[in-house]
């Protein structure tokens, strides 16, 4: 986001989502970017390897913690 319209904490921050009906009306998720825009930053040492181990298909295991809203 180039605005802090959301408030400061989310500038500079990629929001995306997954518009499907099934995924309990859409999932909305937050990645918050490295200082240089390169790389997402996580906290969630679950997701240090940078991929979202996901028991099947459309399930968000390990994504929890980048759950922005529905």
């Amino acid at each position: 986001m180039k605005t802090n319209a959301l408030g400061p904490e989310y500038q500079g921050n990629l929001i995306m989502g997954g518009a499907r009906t099934f995924l309990q009306g859409g999932h909305l998720f937050r990645f918050k970017l490295t200082a240089d825009r390169t790389n997402i930053a996580v906290d969630d040492p679950r997701l240090a390897d940078r991929v979202a181990d996901n028991v099947c298909k459309f399930d968000i295991t390990e994504s929890e913690t980048l759950l922005f809203g529905r």
